[in-house]
């Protein structure tokens, strides 16, 4: 039985970091250190990011977070998109 790539990738970011939900300010330091709380908060609020963001609250002091398993579907595709570049110039 062949199983998703997604499931796989989604459990062990779950598995890493003990919880499905986490904020969005650890994703930004572990996978986009480019990138500053400030500005990933402005295009969080415009939904802008590449994968979606919510916060559990309607305050505007809450922070953003981040459901693993669709940031997981998002490295999924951008691995994917990797993977075929990787390919066409390698056939």
């Amino acid at each position: 039985m062949k199983t998703s790539v997604s499931f796989n990738i989604g459990s062990i970011l779950v598995l890493g970091y003990g919880s499905p939900i986490i904020s969005l300010e650890q994703i930004l330091k572990d996978f986009f250190p480019h990138l500053t709380i400030a500005s990933a908060n402005r295009r969080a609020a415009k939904q802008s990011l590449p994968f979606p963001v919510f916060k559990a609250e309607a305050s505007q002091k809450a922070p953003y977070l981040v459901n693993l398993f669709d940031f997981a579907r998002y490295l999924e595709e951008e691995s994917h998109k990797s993977k075929l570049d990787w390919q066409n110039m390698h056939s």
